[in-house]
């Protein structure tokens, strides 16, 4: 692997909070340090939240993933 590691990401949320685009965040509910995580962009972003359980860390596998997406889409 020659990727960076995520630790070392510098994410810019005060700008991404900004500039009127809707955003969704996503979890399986299988790992309570993701769903933290996603817990914190949803607040800091203003984005929705959306829990996905039955494919572990494979969400757009997950029973409920498309109908989470187009149900997004369409309200955004």
């Amino acid at each position: 692997m020659v990727e960076r590691s995520p630790h070392e990401a510098e994410i810019p949320l005060d700008e991404l909070a900004v500039g009127g685009i809707s955003k969704l965040v996503v979890t399986g509910g299988h790992n309570p340090v993701f769903d933290a995580v996603a817990d914190v962009l949803e607040q800091r972003l203003g984005a929705q939240r959306a829990v996905v359980p039955g494919a572990g860390h494979s969400i757009p596998r997950a029973p409920g993933y498309g109908g989470t997406l187009v149900r997004f889409l369409e309200s955004a």
